[in-house]
């Protein structure tokens, strides 16, 4: 999984072409799920505290049982 990634934000595209932006950026890409996954010693966002209960409600609500997240 990656948790922290750079994303320089130069270009809109549309309709097939790149238009500068007027205001460049940067973004860490890092969010608070990503950190929490990092923090918490999970090995995904689904097995996080807050997204825990979640799916297990989930798994409640259509009777399906969780059996792990599909990484590649």
């Amino acid at each position: 999984m990656e948790f922290w990634n750079l994303v320089f934000n130069q270009f809109d595209f549309q309709k097939g072409d790149y238009l500068p932006l007027k205001q460049t950026g940067i973004d860490t890409g890092a969010g608070l799920e990503r950190l929490a996954t990092l923090v918490q010693g999970v090995d995904s966002v689904f097995d996080t505290d807050e997204l825990m209960r979640l799916r297990q409600k989930a798994g409640e609500v259509f009777a399906a049982e969780y059996t792990g997240a599909n990484v590649i």
